[in-house]
């Protein structure tokens, strides 16, 4: 009976070592996915395809409307504006960038 025992506790002992290498595992990965690094850096690649992404077809949109000459007088004033205004300009597109990053943040929460 002392060696089923024995040989009892080896297997009891063998199945804890293979739980605490899974656990460091599953550790190591939920480290690698909360780090702030990578959060940082999936929020910057966010933050710049919401904004650059956006700026850019906007600007790709208005350039070929004013190339083509469909609503020019429009984009000619809004563009007037907006170049003698920067200030008004620069706080306006900041408040975008806040509302998109709000946005987001809403959204992803909600998952």
């Amino acid at each position: 009976m002392a060696q089923d025992s024995n040989q009892v506790t080896a297997e009891m002992r063998s199945e804890i070592e293979r739980t605490r290498a899974e656990l460091g595992h599953t550790i190591d990965a939920i480290h690698d996915r909360l780090s702030p690094r990578r959060f940082m850096n999936e929020a910057k690649d966010t933050i710049s395809d919401a904004t650059l992404g956006r700026a850019k077809r906007l600007a790709h949109r208005v350039t070929e409307a004013v190339q083509s000459g469909n609503g020019s007088t429009h984009v000619s004033a809004v563009l007037d504006k907006a170049r003698s205004n920067p200030g008004m300009t620069a706080l306006i597109g900041t408040a975008i960038t806040a509302l998109a990053i709000g946005l987001m943040t809403r959204s992803r929460r909600q998952h």
